[in-house]
C-alpha cells in the first residue's frame, strides 16, 4: 500500500514541472522559437503512471465478478476520481477567463468539455491543457475495456500492439513530444491523443513486466548494483531531456527513462516508499490534480496585471515565487471544491 500512496507524490513532482514549464512559456519566453520541453515530458510521466496504476487496479480487481460489471465498476470510479476538481476548476476557468482575461468560451464548449471532449478532436477547452484529461479519460477506458473483456489477448497482442503502433507513427512523423498542438490525425483526432495512447499503454506493460519479476525474482550476483545503474542512467536520461530549450527525437528517451524509475520505485524502493507515504506529505500530493487544471489562470493573470502582459520582460528567477502562488491557489481551489461537493451530496443524499 505504501508503494500506491507514494506514488501520489511523484504524481505532484510531474504537475510541478509542469507548472514552471508553462511558467517560463507564459511569461519568460523571448519569442514562438523559444521553448521549453519541460511540461510536455511531464505530462507523459502522468500518463505512464496513470496506465501503470490503471493495470494495478485491473489486476486486483480481474478475479472477482464479471469482466462486465468490473469493466463499469472501474469507469465509474474514474468518473468519480476525475470529475469534482475537473468540473470547479472548468468554473473557475470560465470565470477568470470572462471578466479578468477578456476570453470569451463558445457556449457549445460546455457541453462537449463536460463529456471529457475538450482539445483533442478540434473542441476547444476551457480549460487550458484539457486535453490530458480528455485522453486520460477515454484512453484509460478503451485499455480499461480491452483489459476487463480481452485479459490475456489485450495483455499479449492489443495493448503491445497500439503501443507500437502509436509509437512508430509519432517517432517517425513528429521531432519531438511536444505533440497535442499539432494537426489533428484524419481531420478528428489530435496527436496528442496518440500519445496517449502510446505512453497509458507503456504503464500497463511496465506493470506487467514488473507483476512478471515479482512472481520470478531475478536472484543473479550484483542484482542491486545493476538496478543502481539503471537507475542513475535514468535519472541522467530525465535531466538531459528536461532541460532541453528545443524539440527532438531524443525525447523519446524518457519512455525508457520514466518505466525505469517507475519500475525501480514500485518494488525496489522501501525506505523511499514509505517516506513518501508519510502523512506530512498529504496536503502537497493531494493537490496534484487540481494543480495542473488551475495553474495556467494564474499565470495569465500574472502576465496581465503584474507583468503587463510583455513577453519576455519577466525574469526567471521569478519562478518559484510563481509556483508557489500557483500551489497556493490549488491549495484554496482543492478545499473549496471538497467542501462544495460533500455538501451537494449531503443535500442530494448520496
Amino acid at each position: 500500500m505504501n508503494r500506491i500512496v507514494s506514488f501520489d507524490f511523484l504524481r505532484f513532482v510531474l504537475a510541478i514541472c509542469v507548472v514552471i514549464g508553462h511558467s517560463y512559456l507564459v511569461l519568460c519566453r523571448q519569442s514562438e522559437t523559444d521553448l521549453l520541453v519541460l511540461q510536455n515530458l511531464a505530462v507523459d510521466g502522468f500518463f505512464i503512471l496513470s496506465g501503470f496504476l490503471l493495470a494495478l487496479s485491473y489486476f486486483h480487481t480481474q478475479s472477482a465478478g464479471k469482466p462486465e460489471d468490473l469493466f463499469f465498476d472501474a469507469t465509474r470510479k474514474r468518473v468519480k476520481r476525475l470529475y469534482p476538481e475537473y468540473l470547479f476548476a472548468m468554473i473557475i476557468t470560465w470565470a477568470i477567463s470572462e471578466f479578468f482575461l477578456n476570453q470569451h468560451v463558445p457556449s457549445f464548449v460546455f457541453p462537449l468539455n463536460l463529456m471529457f471532449i475538450a482539445q483533442i478532436n478540434g473542441v476547444p477547452g476551457i480549460i487550458n491543457g484539457s486535453w490530458y484529461v480528455s485522453v486520460l479519460f477515454w484512453v484509460g477506458s478503451v485499455y480499461s475495456a480491452l483489459l476487463y473483456y480481452q485479459n490475456k489477448t489485450a495483455q499479449y497482442v492489443w495493448v503491445p500492439l497500439l503501443v507500437f503502433c502509436s509509437f512508430s507513427y509519432c517517432f517517425a512523423i513528429y521531432t519531438g513530444l511536444s505533440l497535442n498542438s499539432l494537426p489533428l490525425v484524419g481531420g478528428f483526432f489530435s496527436v496528442g491523443f496518440f500519445k496517449g495512447i502510446m505512453a497509458m499503454g507503456c504503464g500497463i506493460l511496465l506493470f506487467f513486466v514488473c507483476h512478471f519479476l515479482q512472481e520470478k525474482p531475478l536472484s543473479f550476483k550484483y542484482k542491486n548494483v545493476i538496478f543502481i545503474i539503471l537507475e542513475a542512467l535514468a535519472v541522467f536520461v530525465l535531466i538531459s531531456c528536461f532541460k532541453r530549450t528545443y524539440l527532438s527525437q531524443k525525447e523519446y528517451l524518457v519512455y525508457f527513462a520514466f518505466p525505469v524509475l517507475i519500475g525501480i520505485y514500485y518494488f525496489h524502493k522501501e525506505v523511499l516508499t514509505s517516506f513518501f507515504s508519510l502523512k506530512l506529505w498529504k496536503p502537497l500530493t493531494d493537490l496534484a490534480y487540481t494543480l495542473f487544471l488551475v495553474h495556467v489562470p494564474v499565470l495569465e493573470l500574472a502576465k496581465k496585471y503584474v507583468f503587463e502582459n510583455q513577453p519576455g520582460r519577466v525574469d526567471a528567477t521569478y519562478i518559484p515565487l510563481l509556483v508557489i502562488i500557483c500551489v497556493a491557489f490549488a491549495f484554496v481551489c482543492f478545499r473549496v471544491q471538497r467542501l462544495l461537493f460533500a455538501r451537494l451530496k449531503k443535500w442530494l443524499a448520496v
